[in-house]
């Protein structure tokens, strides 16, 4: 006996699925806003540096500041210096509230980190580490901070060591802060669609550039991205998208396994497959998705297999 299944729950299934489709596509593309905004100020800097003022002008500290844990950002009474903030009427001409309040500070930022041995040793500008400073920043940045890889990559071109503990604390917390407690779960998304090399600042083994994933995605159940019965339908996930595929497995990867395993396509056992003179059904098959089969007919530097009965 068949059991109906009310109308009513497939209806509530499809909200509930569409609503945590929306939750990962909110989290996958994290919000964006201005620096400034976030202090709750209308603030340029293009537009102070078209008036003449450069950046030790506000920044007055960073030539000597030692440690990241200098707080670096001007003050009030800096700002009094060129504004005239004594007028409480006219507060709203920097702030975005008629009753401003303080901004947050920056005072934990590396301990190791000096501006000194950039600025004076290294000769470089500010612009270098905080470019593009007008420019929208996502939710999870504290602001217009270098990222680990630009760091990285100024070492490499300098000849600096590019070990943690050159700028790192023991007990500095280095785990970007996306890194949450869900983000074993959406984790995913962000390694299929940033670049290799942000990930392998951190994530590669010690011998070789190697991506280091096999650690968690090796064939473990429990680990593994895929649920347990994945194995009997990850075909039509394999056709529809190789290319996702491809984030974790090689191009060889499906052959190897069906060669192991001499699976074949059921289709292949029908009783007109291979019909001598007008090719059959694997005719029709070859002419509307041929790619499909070559994912297996076709070896590296050898004839298609197509030729051995039709190319003589």
């Amino acid at each position: 006996m068949k059991t109906r299944v009310n109308p009513i729950s497939k209806i509530l299934a499809l909200v509930a699925l569409c609503s945590l489709v929306l939750v990962i596509a909110a989290q996958a593309k994290p919000k964006t806003e201005l620096s400034a905004t976030r202090r709750e100020l209308k603030f340029s800097h293009s537009f102070h540096q078209e008036q003449g003022v450069k950046c030790e002008d506000c920044h007055a500290s960073v030539k000597t500041s030692t440690t990241g844990k200098d707080d670096l950002l001007p003050t009030h009474k800096q700002c009094a210096e060129c504004h005239e903030v004594q007028d409480a009427a006219k507060c709203n001409t920097c702030h975005l509230s008629g009753a401003p309040k303080l901004s947050a500070r920056i005072t934990d930022y590396s301990a190791k980190f000096s501006h000194e041995r950039h600025v004076d040793q290294g000769k470089i500008e500010c612009t270098v580490c905080h470019a593009n400073l007008d420019s929208a920043i996502t939710r999870h940045q504290v602001g217009h901070l270098p990222e680990m890889a630009q760091c990285v990559g100024c070492h490499d071109q300098r000849s600096v060591k590019t070990d943690c503990a050159v700028c790192h604390l023991k007990t500095d917390k280095l785990t970007p802060s996306d890194h949450d407690l869900n983000w074993t779960y959406r984790h995913g998304i962000a390694a299929s669609s940033m670049s290799d090399t942000r990930c392998m600042l951190c994530h590669n083994t010690n011998q070789s550039e190697v991506m280091d994933c096999n650690r968690c995605h090796n064939g473990d159940q429990i680990t593994s991205p895929h649920p347990r019965d994945y194995v009997s339908r990850h075909g039509a996930d394999a056709h529809l998208s190789d290319v996702e595929c491809s984030v974790c497995h090689e191009i060889s990867y499906c052959n190897d396994c069906h060669a192991q395993r001499q699976l074949i396509p059921p289709s292949h056992f029908h009783a007109n497959w291979a019909v001598p003179g007008t090719g059959g059904e694997h005719r029709d098959r070859a002419e509307f998705d041929l790619e499909s089969c070559m994912s297996c007919h076709d070896q590296p530097n050898q004839e298609p297999v197509c030729i051995r009965c039709h190319g003589k």
